[in-house]
C-alpha cells in the first residue's frame, strides 16, 4: 500500500523517517518542499509499524498522528 509520511519542519536542516520496518538501517532520508513540508512514500504491507522523524538528529513524534505505543508514532494499514 503507498503510503506518505509527512511532517511541516521548516527550519530543519535534514528529516529522516526511522522505523524497524524501513529496509537498510532503518532510516529513509526525507525531501523538503517548498512549503517546508519533508515528505516520503513507502510501500507497506498490511501491519502496524512504529516510527519517528529523526529532525536535525532529534527523535519527534508525528504531530498529525495521535497514536503512539512505546515511544513511537503507531500507524495501523488493514
Amino acid at each position: 500500500m503507498k503510503t506518505e509520511f509527512k511532517l511541516h519542519a521548516p527550519k530543519a536542516k535534514s528529516v529522516e523517517l526511522v522505523g524497524a520496518f524501513i529496509v537498510r538501517g532503518g532510516r529513509k532520508e526525507m525531501t523538503r518542499q517548498d512549503d517546508g513540508t519533508w515528505t516520503v512514500t513507502l510501500y507497506l504491507n498490511p501491519g502496524t509499524f512504529r516510527y519517528f522523524f529523526s529532525v536535525d538528529k532529534k527523535k519527534q513524534l508525528d504531530p498529525e498522528n495521535p497514536h503512539s505505543e512505546k515511544g513511537a508514532s503507531l500507524l495501523s494499514l488493514p
